[in-house]
C-alpha cells in the first residue's frame, strides 16, 4: 500500500529485516570536504556502507559564508546545512509516520530556525560556538486533527537521527595525515 508516496509494505519489510538482523542496520557514512579557498568548501559523498553492502552515492554541495562574514556566498553555511539536514530528516520521519498511522498528507512545509552567537567561534570565554536552540515548525494540510499532528511531529523529531545527534553528545575524534 502506498500512502503519502511511501510504500508501507516495503517499509514494514525493511523494518522487520533490520529488527531481526541488527548487523544489517549498521551504517557507515563518509563525507569528503575539499577546501576551495577562503571559506568555500565542497562536501561530497562517496558511498554508504549499510550492513555489509556498499551503496554508491555521488552528491556534492558547496558551502561558504556570506560576504558579510568574510565569505564569497557561493553556498549555504555549515549551520544552514545542518538545519537543512535536521528539517529534511524530520520531514522524512513525519511523512513516514503519518503514512503508518493512516494519515493522508496533501501538503506540508517544515521550517527550522536556529540561534547562534558568533562570538563562540572566536573563542570568547563562556560562549558556546554551536547553536543554542532550534525551533521546528510544521505547516501541514492533512486529514488529521491537531492533536494527532502534534503527536506525529513529536514522533518524527524523536525518531530523527539528525535530531538525536544534535540533542545528545556525539563523540568526535580528530586526526591529521600530513601530505608531502
Amino acid at each position: 500500500m502506498i500512502r503519502n508516496g511511501i510504500d508501507l509494505d516495503q517499509l514494514n519489510e525493511f523494518s522487520d529485516q533490520l529488527i531481526s538482523s541488527p548487523n544489517a542496520a549498521a551504517v557507515c557514512i563518509q563525507i569528503h570536504n575539499r577546501w576551495q579557498g577562503g571559506y568555500a568548501v565542497t562536501s561530497s559523498t562517496d558511498s554508504l556502507i549499510v550492513g555489509e553492502a556498499s551503496v554508491p552515492r555521488n552528491h556534492s554541495v558547496q558551502l561558504d559564508l556570506p560576504a558579510q562574514l568574510g565569505g564569497s556566498d557561493t553556498g549555504p553555511t555549515p549551520n544552514e546545512l545542518m538545519l537543512m539536514a535536521l528539517g529534511s530528516c524530520v520531514a522524512h520521519r513525519f511523512v513516514e509516520q503519518a503514512g503508518v498511522r493512516g494519515v493522508n498528507v496533501s501538503d506540508f512545509e517544515l521550517t527550522c530556525e536556529g540561534h547562534i552567537d558568533l562570538r563562540g567561534a572566536l573563542d570568547v570565554a563562556g560562549i558556546r560556538p554551536g547553536l543554542s536552540d532550534v525551533h521546528v515548525r510544521l505547516d501541514v494540510r492533512s486529514n488529521a486533527d491537531d492533536i494527532l499532528l502534534y503527536e506525529l511531529l513529536a514522533a518524527a523529531v524523536h525518531m530523527s537521527p539528525i535530531a538525536d545527534s544534535l540533542a545528545n553528545v556525539v563523540e568526535i575524534q580528530a586526526s591529521v595525515r600530513p601530505r608531502v
